[in-house]
């Protein structure tokens, strides 16, 4: 869209194939976002709401073969798998500046990202462990894969080691973590470069961690606080299938990002929008319930918006609904598509999802196309749709347009109404 009245912050990207945001790269003028680590008492978000997506994703992997290899590398200790890590760069004497009452313990955490780069593991916990397993000191990765540990010198002769957690104070990949050699810290050390180890099935979900990573790091671009952001969201996977069930997200394929985007947009939306959900088995190409349409449409443009570059001019989704692949938002295809001419038609108007997350894509995204012309700042879209607004629930596309409308001002809010014609959906402010 061209801009017009509102403007977005720069976004930095990788293209490395698979669609990458800020975190491989620094964003210029952005701040350092602060994560804690995951905590047993971290709160872990719970809700009412379910999302069944049969028809977003593949057919779910073959479990039995993917947790028999999870099960061969690594052990099973009180219910978490343990798998190792490999040292990329070898441990040293620390020799940075001491700013602290402690002994300093230092090192760099990487892991293959979803492009198959080595890439810094931004935002997991580190934790040192002492006997027994004791907690003796926590932190989590910056952006760049770094940490920095303080251990009490009471610690610093007696036998450690580090685990990793994919982990910290808005997400948990459930029962995993890695863990280096034991050492010993001495009067400080700096282990090197530690990475999950290249080509294991346990590894890839470094993959899935990136995805929160790309939220995290959105929302932080845009200028959208985190604040609402209060509860853990859990993280199965593998899942027996690709869902959003009670606050618990459920992922079968690692790499599939655009799918555990959506995914992870639900619980991150049911957190921090004021909308309503709606419940059953739902296709991309149908109409129904408007409140499910809006629901799902909401998830697609999330993911969109964290993975896919806001100028980009076929915005589309690469793994969700294979039958339909690639699954255009810039560009909707009408009651047929060329590309696929035994696929049904596309339901118009705002029962279908396909559309309704296109239009919410729309109002955001720079890409001039047809009647949408319009770009609004993803920090106003979330501001008008957020939860605390004095708002009644969103249940429709057509409700979140009116809350976004708003918020801008008359030439923008014209604009809007080409936005959503392009997907067959008549607006009227």
């Amino acid at each position: 869209m061209r801009r017009s009245a509102l403007l977005f912050a720069p976004i930095a990207l990788v293209a490395c194939g698979t669609p990458l945001v800020a975190g491989q790269q620094p964003v210029v003028g952005a701040r350092s976002v602060v994560v804690a680590p995951a905590s047993a008492a971290q709160m872990v978000f719970r809700s009412t709401h379910e999302a069944q997506d049969r028809d977003l994703a593949a057919e779910p992997v073959a479990l039995e073969a993917l947790v028999r290899r999870l099960a061969g590398e690594g052990r099973l200790e009180a219910g978490v798998r343990v798998f190792p890590v490999e040292a990329v760069r070898q441990p040293k004497a620390y020799a940075g500046p001491r700013v602290a009452t402690g002994v300093p313990v230092v090192g760099r955490l990487l892991a293959d990202d979803l492009s198959g780069a080595r890439s810094p593991l931004a935002y997991a916990t580190v934790e040192a462990l002492g006997s027994g397993n004791k907690v003796v000191a926590a932190t989590t990765t910056d952006a760049a894969g770094n940490f920095s540990l303080d251990i009490d010198p009471k610690f610093q002769r007696i036998g450690l080691t580090l685990s990793y957690r994919l982990a910290n104070q808005f997400w948990d990949i459930e029962k995993y973590r890695w863990e280096g050699a034991p050492f010993t810290a001495g009067s400080g050390v700096d282990l090197g470069e530690i990475g999950l180890v290249r080509g294991t099935a346990n590894a890839e979900a470094a993959c899935i961690h990136e995805i929160g990573v790309r939220y995290v790091e959105t929302f932080q671009r845009e200028g959208v606080s985190l604040a609402f952001w209060k509860a853990r969201i859990g993280i199965t996977w593998p899942g027996s299938a690709d869902y959003y069930s009670f606050g618990q997200v459920n992922m079968t394929r690692a790499k599939q990002w655009d799918v555990n985007g959506h995914e992870m947009g639900h619980a991150i939306s049911d957190q921090g929008l004021n909308m309503r959900f709606g419940g059953g088995q739902h296709y991309i190409d149908r109409c129904y319930d408007e409140t499910i349409a809006f629901s799902e449409g909401v998830a697609s443009y999330l993911s969109l918006a964290v993975s896919v570059p806001s100028d980009a001019p076929n915005a589309s989704f690469e793994f969700m609904v294979p039958r339909r692949a690639p699954l255009r938002y810039e560009n909707v295809p009408d009651e047929k598509d060329p590309e696929h001419p035994d696929a049904p038609a596309v339901c118009r108007g705002p029962g279908n999802e396909w559309r309704a997350g296109a239009a919410m894509w729309d109002l955001y995204d720079r890409h001039a196309d047809g009647t949408d012309q319009v770009a609004i700042s993803f920090s106003t879209i979330w501001s008008a749709m957020a939860k605390g607004n004095g708002k009644p629930a969103i249940r429709s596309v057509l409700d979140a347009y009116k809350l976004v409308s708003e918020k801008v001002d008359p030439v923008v809010r014209s604009g809007m109404i080409g936005a959503a014609a392009q997907n067959f959906i008549i607006f009227k402010p």
